[in-house]
């Protein structure tokens, strides 16, 4: 098998992983119905340049809203896995938009909703905390198969920066601790470009 071969299965196997510890726990009844996911505890992992493995691209992804959004190289982004019936989702949030907010233009962000039972209850979730940026509605998981192998978001919630060639170069995983760690993060990945 060639290495590209064991990043797409690793990814695959993730992504599977990921839908499965998130939804397979129980029916998708709804959002606030007390299933179980995985969660992390906010630990960031930065990754040097030299590690980083192949960029994140997706391309034309169904939104939340009716609207599609593509993930390509080019700028610094923040993709923000998520979920309205997460607990740590709903208290991150506001310290997403906040940090959407001061870093402008400069920084794009994306969310990647992968447990709610319709697009319209995440938007719902979305418009009700000021969410300005997209984000993909992939309940499957699939779009998580772009983030093939060992540095993609493993918990639920998880927040990935991509460098300006679309490559992980951060990743939080679970809640993020505060609003100053996800700028300073973002922040040294600006600086590199």
């Amino acid at each position: 098998m060639t290495p590209r071969a064991r990043r797409l299965t690793a990814g695959l196997a993730l992504a599977c992983s990921v839908v499965l510890g998130t939804a397979g726990c129980s029916s998708l009844r709804g959002t606030d119905d007390g299933v179980t996911y995985i969660q992390g505890g906010g630990a960031v992992s930065e990754y040097a340049p030299d590690e980083r493995e192949d960029p994140v691209v997706l391309r034309d992804q169904p939104t939340t809203t009716g609207g599609t959004v593509s993930i390509e190289p080019g700028t610094v982004t923040v993709v923000n896995v998520w979920w309205s019936g997460c607990g740590p989702c709903r208290t991150e949030m506001p310290l997403l938009t906040e940090a959407d907010r001061e870093l402008g233009d400069s920084v794009d962000f994306v969310g990647i909703n992968i447990r709610d039972t319709s697009a319209t209850q995440a938007a719902t979730f979305e418009r009700a905390r000021g969410v300005d940026y997209p984000s993909i509605y992939a309940p499957d998981g699939r779009a998580l198969l772009a983030f093939s192998g060992s540095v993609a978001p493993q918990t639920m919630p998880s927040t990935a920066v991509l460098d300006t060639e679309g490559r992980v170069a951060a990743v939080i995983s679970g809640e993020i601790p505060s609003k100053q760690t996800l700028l300073d993060v973002v922040e040294t990945v600006v600086e590199e470009g």
